[in-house]
């Protein structure tokens, strides 16, 4: 009893856990979809806009993102295929089983019949002495007949099932080829993007007339930021409190190597110098999680040219940080976040330099040296 029991609570809790996958993939699948369709439109928008080496990478990446999520998305529907193919071979199997036990039947009744010369049923029918054990007979036998019959139904039935089993199996296997060659298509297609995402960023450190134009692109593109922190600069935590006062407590975004200071660079390459306006940090391999330093509010999330996915907080009218070359965005737009909270996943969304936190300081709308306003480490 004890054991039927397990058994039976082993069953259903397949069952919720298979059932559980299915709703898993449904949502993943429709938020796929809506992100595929987002970046579409998306990448419609930019080509409109004027051609400029910002809005090349933009688009690239947008597509190299669209072409990952189909990926997502095929994977899945290959994955659901691939498990009902294995349910219906497994299906088609047993039927196939039961109807080769039921033919075995068929062929033992038949052996003897001709073992016997004739229909058995027939001569024992007629072999009887006296009329009430022929009438005896006669309900046994008809009983034989009706049973004969329904097991040949059966038989019938199963063989139409069978057929039915065959041709959804080779529906499905098709369909698995369809979607193995569409992804096969999709991969050649991210990396023709990738490829092509690579030629860009060496064009960048190899030719200066690029190299130029892209930094130019780069300080239009910090003054939008800078308009934009300008119009959202709002009253809220921490309103009464001098920015300067967070100089030193703030803690670090991520654990890493800084590969990249604040200030003015020169590059040996083209002999020209920029202005860095935050640092790059090159996470640790087994932490590319990105902290909130100080308590704040998200006063943008999204992708923003020059600096990738970016986050960008808040944490008192006049100091805001900013989180750039982001591979995931956590947080919720608006949202109020405390010192430490996960916000985001290091990337290297319009990274020159591979995986890495883009990480600002501004004050009074201004950059600042980061490396003055994080904790000593």
């Amino acid at each position: 009893m004890k054991k039927n029991l397990f058994i039976l609570l082993l069953f259903l809790s397949l069952n919720l856990i298979i059932l559980s996958d299915e709703k898993k993939d449904q949502k993943s699948l429709k938020d796929l979809n809506k992100d595929i369709k987002n970046i579409s439109s998306e990448i419609n928008e930019i080509k409109k806009n004027q051609d400029s080496i910002l809005n090349s990478m933009y688009s690239l990446e947008m597509k190299i993102s669209r072409a990952k999520l189909k990926s997502k998305k095929n994977l899945i529907n290959i994955r659901k295929i691939s498990a009902n193919i294995k349910k219906t071979e497994k299906e088609k199997g047993l039927l196939q089983k039961k109807i080769d036990k039921k033919k075995e039947r068929i062929k033992t009744m038949l052996r003897i019949i001709q073992k016997s010369r004739g229909p058995a049923w027939f001569r024992v029918f007629f072999s009887m002495g006296n009329i009430k054990q022929l009438l005896k007979n006669h309900w046994y036998l008809s009983h034989l007949v009706s049973l004969n019959s329904n097991f040949l139904n059966e038989m019938k039935g199963d063989l139409s099932l069978l057929d039915k089993k065959k041709m959804s199996l080779k529906n499905l296997l098709s369909r698995e080829k369809i979607l193995k060659k569409n992804e096969e298509k999709n991969l050649a297609h991210l990396k023709e993007k990738q490829k092509e995402y690579k030629v860009i960023l060496t064009k960048i450190q190899n030719k200066k007339a690029y190299y130029l134009k892209y930094i130019k692109e780069l300080k239009i593109e910090s003054d939008s930021l800078e308009s934009f922190l300008k119009d959202n600069d709002e009253f809220y935590l921490n309103s009464n409190v001098s920015s300067q006062y967070f100089k030193g407590k703030l803690i670090w975004p991520i654990k890493g190597k800084v590969i990249s200071r604040y200030g003015k660079k020169q590059s040996t390459r083209f002999h020209t110098y920029i202005f860095n306006n935050g640092i790059e940090i090159k996470p640790n391999k087994k932490n590319t999680k990105i902290k909130a330093v100080y308590n704040g509010k998200v006063i943008f999330k999204g992708y923003k040219k020059g600096y990738g996915n970016i986050v960008v907080l808040q944490h008192s009218r006049h100091l805001h940080t900013i989180y750039g070359h982001c591979k995931k965005i956590i947080v919720k737009n608006k949202k109020l976040v405390r010192k430490g909270d996960f916000i985001a996943i290091s990337g290297s969304t319009s990274s020159l330099v591979g995986e890495s936190l883009y990480f600002e300081i501004r004050s009074n709308l201004k950059a600042q040296d980061p490396l003055k306003w994080l904790t000593k480490r």
